[in-house]
């Protein structure tokens, strides 16, 4: 009996031979890229340069899941104790930073120019850095007070194919933030529009 039940168990696991349809029936590229980045924005409403870097999985060539860290590069955002209840004439440097999940879609990848479209998803934290006797250089500023937030930064970007493996992008975004908790700083004050130069270095 067990002669005939061989045939009967193949027919039941694959009946037919046939092949399951899926979404996505094809062979699927894979590539990635990492690279800096420097924003140009206004917070507290003067201007401030963040910089930073982002990376991803390149998946088919558009669609790109990574991840991103920024920092405050300039050091000229600064707020009288006055402002934020420390020491009256006193001189505080605002320092931010943030990180999170990184989302892209570019369009006709092929083209030697083309459009490209991202999201950041994460959190970051801001604080008020006291003047030391060093100055703004000192190894180890002291915080005079800090707080976290959750950001969303979507933007929009040129990007040029330079060679294979480099591409340049230029953009425009605008960083949504929330829960900041710091007297004389709200979410206006470090929401805004940045401009952004990415040097994209990978296999595409």
């Amino acid at each position: 009996m067990w002669w005939f039940m061989v045939p009967l168990c193949i027919v039941v696991a694959n009946p037919g031979g046939f092949t399951p349809e899926t979404l996505y029936d094809h062979d699927i590229d894979h590539g990635g890229f990492g690279g800096p980045v420097v924003k140009l924005t206004r917070i507290a409403d003067q201007f401030g340069v963040i910089a930073g870097a982002r990376g991803g999985w390149i998946i088919d060539h558009g669609l790109v899941v990574g991840a991103g860290i920024y920092g405050m590069a300039s050091q000229n955002v600064k707020l009288d104790g006055v402002e934020i209840g420390g020491t009256p004439g006193e001189e505080y440097r605002l320092e931010m930073g943030y990180l999170g999940l990184e989302f892209e879609y570019t369009a006709r990848p092929h083209r030697l120019l083309h459009v490209t479209l991202q999201t950041l998803i994460g959190g970051g934290g801001a604080a008020y850095l006291e003047n030391t006797p060093c100055g703004w250089d000192h190894e180890d500023p002291e915080a005079f007070a800090s707080d976290g937030f959750f950001i969303t930064e979507p933007g929009l970007n040129a990007e040029l194919n330079v060679a294979k493996p480099f591409r340049i992008s230029l953009g425009a975004s605008y960083r949504f933030v929330s829960d900041v908790d710091l007297q004389g700083l709200g979410n206006k004050d470090l929401s805004g529009f940045g401009s952004s130069i990415t040097f994209k270095f990978g296999s595409f």
